[in-house]
């Protein structure tokens, strides 16, 4: 364990949770909520803006893993309707002391995640977020590279990672990995089928249970008020009628109430669950699009360095029928030797100790009269046309050979650099690839389990609620079973 905070979260025996929500700061600054935290013998509060800062924090830290929702934010509409009450709306906040309690404890029982020294670091007392933020590994991570590769490490140590340089739009790949697509497509279908075909029943289901409780109070106060003017007999029996009318509108609150901390909040919570596998899944693409990017650019320069060598080729099977060979010299040498004329006696007798037959009857030859075409200063030409010439000129005396084999060269290199890091994006990808099946494997067992809690949850809810009204109503029916009938 790297801290004690780490080896609370992995004792059984310590119960993660909050217990408490508070106003503050209503005299001093702006009023805000703080959620108070314990496990063990250690208590602390916390913000929900610290806590959506934390989830943002881990998903830059972790993007390969599937890190739970924080509960949305309030709406400017809830907002404005609890600012006209002139009360702060405690359903909303207790809802909100739930989920955001959910959230610590997911974080807690996730392998990866609950290593993290930043949640440590969050669950410390008197440790201020803006001091975590401007420590490490949070201080770095916007200058972390995006090449840098994904550290998983068995047992589930950590998984740091930062995300990719963000691509523009959302792009997909050309040829995308089937378990991955089939992941997609199956998170999606999930998060419709229990978006139209559960959640939006249910709700309705218990705004009819809400406003069913309305109506057995309005309906007991009557009941009540009929005992009043009855006899003993029958008017005990409306009173037991009555009572048990009351009943069912304090069990149906209570129906209600369960039904919207036990099955409501877990069906909003895989709703925005939804929203955090489609980010793996998305970050994991982005890895998968950067490899096609190499290839493709991989292959284009290969396309491009067969034609460069290509026309080497041609010019060499062209070149040599004529006896034309190629040396790697300067424009200038070329040139020169090619132009020159042939060397003067002056010249041969200074390179041979034997003159030549000519130098020994006849007097040293005249100069030409034409001279080599570089022998006299070239005139410098003023003015625009001047410079144009000397352009001109330069571009002339630039060898193609030595341009088209420079070209050679610099596209090999930059083949090597594609080739070693599209080597490099590769591993990145079947890194990721590893750990994005590990997390949906763990998110899919997850589903289940909480999916069968929580239907076991609405059972138990409507068992004990019908167990309820039936212990009312069956007494209610034995003091009606007492009243003499009209002869």
């Amino acid at each position: 364990y790297c801290c004690a905070v780490d080896r609370a979260l992995h004792n059984p025996s310590t119960p993660l949770s909050l217990v408490s929500a508070a106003m503050v700061g209503g005299n001093s600054g702006t009023p805000h909520i703080e959620y108070t935290i314990r496990y063990g013998n250690t208590t602390l509060t916390r913000r929900y803006s610290e806590f959506a800062a934390l989830r943002e924090a881990l998903v830059r830290l972790h993007p390969a893993c599937i890190v739970p929702p924080v509960p949305e934010k309030h709406t400017l509409v809830e907002m404005a309707e609890v600012r006209a009450r002139g009360r702060e709306d405690w359903m909303l906040v207790e809802r909100r002391k739930r989920q955001l309690s959910t959230f610590l404890r997911r974080l807690a029982r996730h392998p990866i995640l609950a290593t993290e020294h930043v949640l440590h670091r969050f669950l410390e007392p008197d440790v201020l977020w803006t001091t975590i933020i401007s420590e490490e590994p949070l201080a770095s991570l916007p200058r972390l590279s995006g090449s840098q590769r994904i550290s998983l490490v068995p047992h589930g140590q950590g998984l740091l990672a930062p995300p990719l340089p963000a691509i523009a739009g959302t792009p997909q790949p050309k040829h995308p990995d089937p378990r991955f697509r089939g992941a997609e497509e199956e998170a999606e279908r999930f998060h419709k089928a229990l978006r139209d075909s559960v959640e939006a029943p249910h709700r309705r289901v218990s705004r009819k249970l809400g406003d069913m409780a309305q109506t057995n109070a309005e309906l007991g106060a009557i009941y009540n008020g009929f005992s009043l003017s009855e006899g003993a007999g029958a008017g005990l029996a409306l009173e037991r009628v009555g009572q048990a009318v009351d009943a069912s509108f304090i069990s149906g609150q209570s129906l209600t109430t369960a039904l919207e901390s036990g099955v409501g909040e877990v069906l909003g919570e895989y709703g925005r669950f939804w929203a955090s596998v489609t980010e793996s899944l998305g970050w994991r693409r982005s890895r998968h699009v950067r490899v096609e990017m190499l290839a493709a650019a991989l292959e284009r320069k290969r396309a491009v360095l067969t034609e460069l060598e290509g026309g080497n080729l041609g010019v060499e099977r062209t070149s040599r029928p004529y006896g034309i060979t190629r040396t790697p010299s300067s424009p200038e040498s070329s040139t020169s030797a090619s132009l020159s004329p042939s060397p003067s006696p002056a010249a041969v007798t200074a390179g041979s100790s034997t003159p030549p037959p000519s130098s020994r009857t006849k007097k040293p030859p005249v100069p030409t009269l034409r001279p080599p075409p570089h022998s006299h200063p070239r005139r410098k030409g003023t003015g625009i046309f001047g410079r144009l010439a000397g352009v001109f000129q330069g571009m002339l005396d630039v060898d193609p050979e030595t341009t088209r084999r420079d070209h050679v060269g610099k596209t090999r290199n930059e083949i090597i650099l594609l080739e070693r890091e599209l080597e490099d994006a590769s591993d990145q990808l079947d890194r990721a690839n590893a750990a994005v099946l590990q997390e949906l494997d763990r998110y899919h067992r997850l589903r289940a389990r909480d999916l069968r809690q929580w239907m076991l949850a609405y059972s138990k809810i409507h068992a004990t609620w019908c167990h309820k009204n039936l212990k009312m109503w069956e007494e209610a029916r034995e003091e009606v079973e007492r009243v003499e009938s009209f002869p």
